[in-house]
Formats: structure tokens, C-alpha cells, sequence
């Protein structure tokens, strides 16, 4: 049995080239062709007979062929078909059992006038989703003229002469045009009514040739039902969205905080999303700021105005699980990215294409969901430096209709499926002491409190060998703790330092006079406790035990002194007379302020806190420095520091200071 298959021009094409060959293979199921039996004609006229091409068919590419298949063939017109006319091809042939077999199919040849290449919706369509309209008119004869554009919508009229009319001039409302044709897309002003819609056309080439037409389509947009996988996302526990912003104290900066989001749903990925604004009744009109994953619970917002107010607030968002990946995008803190500008299509889409060209990917996730011209949700898969890479069924998600998009439409991050908590708080960046402001003449106006460099210094101690006898305990018991060596005094080199010898000896002497304490510093920066704000700049004074009075989260930090396996500080305490007080109207309260000394590092400082110990090795009370004065040596090399302290009540908050006896 013989087929016919590989016809060209397509049987049914209704838009041929003018030059198009008729190209076709008769397929042997291994009876075999008698060729010389082919005859052929092309809309009545015979084109082959004896395996001969008649005149006005015989072109340069006409062949006939055998092949593995059957018998190829291609017939090359001389003159190009005449424009808008329907060719018919008929076919006969016999196999060498005798048999004859009759074929035949018909195309269309391009017209003279413009044609409709494209449009969405398309003849006898059911659109069930809000959409634009698209059209596409293409003319490769003569080029179209885009003035000449009028379209009408149940004979209502949408575009004349290439301008668009009153309520369909929406935003992406427009006439392009594009090789050899034009585009129009129309966005009404208001969404289209349920019922049936009749599109009609008239557009003319430069030749005035003239393009008719219309097609039928009906709208049906059903009620709108909630998902039931989108959105479930909420966060933890009773209270929602954010927890708080403090003031870094920097001037610039805040640290926004919110309570865990929370998936309802096992396909799903939570993330939350944070929105700011100078308005805080415009604040949810905006995209949002950045994005966080499920693990963080704060991030830190730097680069704000100095004084001015902002409104934040955090909402949860959800996406199917595995479907977005944050890398890529541009991390602004821990955890917590930019969400990028929109940006914008730089080719012609069509509603089957699984590449959107774009103008760059550059701050999206390597995988994500997207919305196109607010109409249209997509998800890909990958993406180039220009592209954005979709799977297939990656188109016309949640409920939207795969749409034709042209140059310069919009595309950005899909962020709809979020709680709707409106829970907002409101806070200012300010400076605090201990920040550079920008304000400062020459670091004038400045609290010193890094002592780092000092606390850095560094002196070797006594070795205790060589003619120095053993460690001095140990003379007083009649011990020698090491042998003698030639060749020096002090580590040894000869020679000395005498910073270094002053603050050996100064060691020494503390070893044997002085106390290990626990040295509590104070903090002057970081987060700014929640007990102090932009309106009341000084903390709660001994109530608040998050920062104990400082101002700043913590309140103090353990110091662990290197020179010492227990991490205490030696400190030498003078005799200091003790008193109570009793006043006329106050209660009955203990005087008792002693001085010490130490070494001149680490660096003690006015409101630190000592923690002193007795014979016991039991926490005796906290003290309070409430002033330091260093011994000069010479340079700038001090040897001692003085310190003046104050006994704390044992009822002062201080006392609940966490810190570690042995660090």
C-alpha cells in the first residue's frame, strides 16, 4: 500500500509564500512504485507526466527522487502563485501490482491584504480569567500602515485610526510595531462582563489593501474561591507578624524583629516578608522590602535617614515547597535579601514560549515564582544572566490564563499568597552615645569607650631563674623551684624594659597583696534596650533586666583575663572604714566606698562593676567604679590604675547579673 506524507505547504495552510515549493513523498510499504506512472497536477494544470516536468513548473529545485521511503518530490514553480488564491494538488500513481492510488490536498496562498497572525483570546474561545486582548497583523508583501488600525468590541469602538478610545486605554493599552506588521493590545479600564463577545478588524498595507474580519468569543468568569493551599501561612503562637524594632544607635540603622512563620500546610515554604514606609497607612500599597527565610527572626536594616520616622511591619508568606531558592538574590543581613525592581521583557512571548527574555535576573532567586504584567503567574526553574528558564506547566499558575507579551512589560516577584496581619510599629533611627554621628569636629564630642588597644599591651613577667632567686613564696618556705643559667637577668636577654620591669614588679606585689575579682564591663553599644526610646533617651534606672540600666540589651560582659587560668582580675583593696547611715528621712543604709589598685590593663572604666569574693571564695557584694585614675610612668605607659568603688545593695538589680565563676 502507498501513503502520501511530508507535504509542503501543510495540507490546510491558509498562508503560503508566493515562491513556495510543492514539495511531497509517496511512501512504499514494499509493493514498490512504478514511477513512470506518476502525473501530477497543480490546480488543474498538469505539472508531471513521464516523469517529466511541464513547462511553467520545471524551476531550478523541481526533482524527483527514490529514496529508502518511497519516491521524493519537489516541484519549483517558474512564476510565484498568484496572492490569496487556493491551490489544489492532485496525485495518482501506481505500485507494480497495478494497483492505482489517488491522493489530493489543497493550501492557501498569502493574500494581498494584511493577515491576522495572532490573537488571544482566539475564535470561539472561553476566557475565564481577566485578560487583555492581542492582536497580531502581519503583511510580508506590502508593510502594514498602523493609522489605519480600528478594531470594535460588539460594535463598540476600541481603537480608530490607530488611536485607542476612553476606557480601553489602560496601562498596557498600545499599538507596536513590529517586521513587516503591528501589534495591538488592548486593557480595558474595567474587567469585562460575563456573556459573549464579538471582535471585528479592519486594517490596510501601504498599498491600501484591506484586511476584514472578526471572531466570536465568550467570557465566563467563575466566583472566586479561596485555595486551599494558599495562603494557610501564619505565624506561631497568638501574637502575629512583627515583635519589635529597636534603635542600633547608629544613626542609620534598625533591627526589626518578628515572631516565626509558620506553614499550615506540608507542601508549603514559609518566609516572611518585611515592608516599611514613611506612611504607615500606605504601607501594605507598596511591594515589600526584603524577604527572610523561616529560620531568621530579625535582621538589621541599615542605610535609613538619620530622625525620620518609618512604619514596619512583617507579614508570612508561603510558596510550594522547593520552589523558590534565595541564592542569588542580595543579601542585605542574615538571612534577609532585597526583593529586586521590576523589570522588563525585551522580546515578543507567546503563550506556548518557556523562555521570557528579560532586561537582567540580576537580586532574583536562582528558582522562583513570578507575575507578568500583574496578569499572569509563572514559575522557572533556572535562569540565564537574560532569562528566566520555565518547566513545562510553569505557566498560568494559580488560576491565571497563559497570555502573548511584547517588549517592555513588566515582570517581578510573585508576593500575593501572604497573611493579612496588620500589625505595624513604629521607630526612628537615632545616634547614641558611643556612635559616630558625622557630627564630631576632629573625634570632639566623642565618649571614649574602646580600650582595645590598651587592654592589648603585653609584658613578659619574671622567669624566676638565672641569680634571681625562686618565686618569693617559695624563699619564705626554703623551696628552689628551677636551676640557674648564665647569660642574663631578665628572660634572658640582657638588658631590660623598664616598662616591662615596673609592671613585673607591680605583678608581684598584686599576687601577693591583691584579690581575684570578677571584672563585669559595661556596655556602650550594640541594640538598644526596648526601655529606651526616641522620646525618652535615658533607660528605666535599676528596673530593667535586660539592661540593667545601660541602655543597651545585655548590660554587661564578663571579662576573662588571659594572664590568669581563672579568668579574675588581681585587684588590691585599702582599708576602708565601714558605716551606717540613718537620716531623718531615709532608711537605714551602709557607707562603704573602698579604693584599690591594678595593673594598668585590662581597662577599668567609670560604671564598671567588680564582683569581690571573701576568704571563702563566696561572692561578698558587687561594686560599682565610680571613678579610675591612672599612674603615669612615662610616655604614655601608665602603671597602676586607682580605682574609687561603691558597695551595691543587695537589693539593686545588678545582683542578677548572670556571670560565670571559672570562665
Amino acid at each position: 500500500m502507498l501513503t502520501l506524507s511530508g507535504q509542503s505547504p501543510s495540507e490546510g495552510i491558509t498562508y503560503a509564500d508566493l515562491d513556495s515549493l510543492i514539495e511531497f513523498v509517496i511512501v512504499d510499504d514494499d509493493t514498490g512504485i512504478d514511477s513512470s506512472s506518476l502525473v501530477v497536477e497543480i490546480s488543474g494544470a498538469r505539472a508531471i507526466k513521464d516523469l517529466e516536468f511541464k513547462t511553467g513548473y520545471d524551476g531550478t529545485y523541481s526533482d524527483i527522487s527514490a529514496m529508502d521511503a518511497g519516491l521524493s518530490v519537489v516541484i519549483d514553480r517558474e512564476d510565484d502563485f498568484i496572492p490569496g488564491t487556493v491551490v489544489l494538488v492532485k496525485i495518482q500513481v501506481k505500485d507494480l501490482d497495478g494497483k492505482y492510488y489517488n491522493f489530493e490536498y489543497v493550501f492557501k496562498v498569502i493574500p494581498l491584504e494584511p493577515i491576522l497572525e495572532l490573537s488571544s483570546p482566539e475564535p470561539g474561545d472561553l476566557v475565564k480569567s481577566d485578560q487583555v486582548l492581542f492582536l497580531q497583523f502581519k503583511d510580508e508583501i506590502d508593510d502594514v500602515n498602523t493609522s489605519s488600525i480600528n478594531v470594535w468590541l460588539n460594535d463598540l469602538p476600541i481603537v480608530v485610526d490607530g488611536e485607542f478610545e476612553e476606557y480601553f486605554d489602560g496601562d498596557s493599552s498600545a499599538i507596536t510595531k513590529i517586521t513587516d506588521g503591528a501589534s495591538v493590545r488592548i486593557e480595558p479600564t474595567e474587567s469585562f462582563r460575563d456573556g459573549p463577545y464579538e471582535l471585528r478588524y479592519t486594517i490596510e498595507d501601504t498599498s491600501g489593501n484591506i484586511l476584514r474580519g472578526k471572531f466570536s468569543y465568550t467570557v465566563d468568569l467563575p466566583e472566586i474561591i479561596l485555595s486551599s493551599t494558599f495562603p494557610q501561612v501564619k505565624f506561631l503562637g497568638f501574637a502575629q507578624g512583627i515583635r519589635k524594632v529597636s534603635n542600633m544607635g547608629r544613626g542609620d540603622m534598625l533591627q526589626v524583629e518578628w515572631y516565626k512563620p509558620m506553614s499550615r500546610s506540608y507542601k508549603g515554604d514559609a518566609y516572611a516578608l518585611i515592608f516599611h514606609d514613611e506612611s504607615r497607612l500606605e504601607i501594605f500599597d507598596s511591594n515589600p522590602k526584603y524577604i527572610s527565610s523561616s529560620e531568621s527572626r530579625c535582621a538589621q536594616i541599615s542605610g535609613l535617614t538619620p530622625g525620620l520616622t518609618l512604619s514596619f511591619a512583617v507579614r508570612a508568606l508561603e510558596t510550594f515547597a522547593g520552589s523558590v531558592d534565595l541564592t542569588g538574590m542580595e543579601e542585605v543581613a542574615d538571612d534577609t535579601y532585597q526583593i529586586p525592581d521590576d523589570i522588563e521583557i525585551t522580546e515578543q512571548v507567546l503563550e506556548d514560549d518557556t523562555i521570557f527574555p528579560v532586561s537582567s535576573t540580576d537580586g532574583y532567586p536562582a528558582t522562583g515564582i513570578l507575575i507578568v504584567n500583574n496578569a499572569e503567574v509563572i514559575k522557572y526553574t533556572a535562569k540565564t544572566d537574560t532569562s528566566f528558564l520555565l518547566p513545562t506547566g510553569g505557566r498560568g499558575l494559580n488560576g491565571t490564563s497563559a497570555g502573548v507579551y511584547l517588549e517592555g512589560d513588566s515582570i517581578k516577584m510573585f508576593l500575593a499568597c501572604q497573611d493579612k496581619n496588620s500589625v505595624i510599629i513604629m521607630a526612628t533611627p537615632t545616634y547614641i552615645d558611643g556612635y559616630e554621628s558625622g557630627r564630631e569636629l576632629d573625634g570632639t564630642g566623642l565618649v571614649i569607650t574602646d580600650y582595645t588597644d590598651n587592654d592589648k599591651k603585653f609584658f613578659q613577667g619574671f622567669d624566676f631563674c638565672g641569680y634571681h632567686r625562686a618565686i618569693p613564696q617559695h624563699i619564705f618556705q626554703g623551696q628552689s623551684d628551677c636551676g640557674s643559667y648564665l647569660g642574663g637577668e631578665f628572660n634572658k636577654y640582657r638588658g631590660m624594659n623598664l616598662f616591662d620591669r615596673m609592671l613585673n614588679r607591680e605583678e608581684v606585689l598584686l599576687d601577693q597583696s591583691g584579690e581575684p575579682i570578677i571584672l563585669l564591663k559595661r556596655i556602650w553599644d550594640g541594640e538598644i534596650c526596648s526601655c529606651s526610646d526616641s522620646r525618652r533617651m535615658h533607660p528605666k534606672i535599676k528596673s530593667c533586666k535586660k539592661c540593667y540600666g545601660t541602655g543597651f540589651a545585655g548590660g554587661f560582659t564578663q571579662y576573662d583575663y588571659k594572664r590568669r587560668e581563672d579568668g579574675r582580675v588581681m585587684v588590691a583593696f585599702g582599708d576602708t572604714t565601714e558605716d551606717l547611715k540613718l537620716g531623718l528621712h531615709t532608711h537605714l543604709e551602709q557607707a562603704y566606698e573602698p579604693q584599690g589598685w591594678t595593673l594598668p590593663n585590662p581597662a577599668i572604666r567609670d560604671r564598671d562593676l567588680i564582683v569581690r569574693f571573701d576568704f571563702n571564695d563566696d561572692a561578698e557584694y558587687i561594686y560599682e567604679v565610680l571613678d579610675v585614675t591612672k599612674d603615669k610612668l612615662f610616655y604614655r605607659h601608665f602603671t597602676r590604675q586607682r580605682l574609687k568603688l561603691k558597695r551595691m545593695d543587695k537589693t539593686d538589680v545588678v545582683y542578677t547579673i548572670p556571670y560565670s565563676l571559672s570562665t
